[in-house]
């Protein structure tokens, strides 16, 4: 790992190594975003993550009940702003195209889902 190493023991450095191994463009925009005042690791992390919000999510495997309890709770939740139909129409493919891309839920039900998380006055 590349904090074990004897040149790279502090956490500041950790964070300098990081920038190093990026391209160009992805190392001006974290410095940009984050600034280089970040030097500790777990903040550096933290901040991170919030650039990229999905990250929390790598890796996870969805069934069914995923889907149906994103609707259940989207059902009972007032769309206030554009922000909150955002998140539940990310929410919503994220999980859907997991389920589609496993033979999960057939073509058919990728969208027709979708409509039952809603208000009726927006169906």
């Amino acid at each position: 790992m590349l904090g074990m190493r004897d040149e790279c023991r502090s956490e500041k450095e950790w964070i300098k190594w990081t920038y190093w191994y990026l391209d160009e463009d992805t190392a001006s925009m974290w410095s940009n975003i984050l600034g280089w005042r970040t030097t500790e690791w777990n903040d550096f992390i933290t901040r991170l993550v919030g650039l990229y919000p999905s990250a929390l999510r790598l890796g996870r495997d969805f069934v069914r009940e995923d889907l149906y309890d994103l609707i259940k709770v989207q059902r009972n939740r007032d769309i206030g702003m554009e922000e909150d139909l955002g998140e539940y129409l990310c929410r919503y493919k994220e999980i859907a195209q997991y389920l589609y891309s496993k033979g999960k839920i057939a073509p058919v039900d990728y969208d027709s889902y979708i409509l039952e998380g809603l208000d009726p006055e927006w169906k």
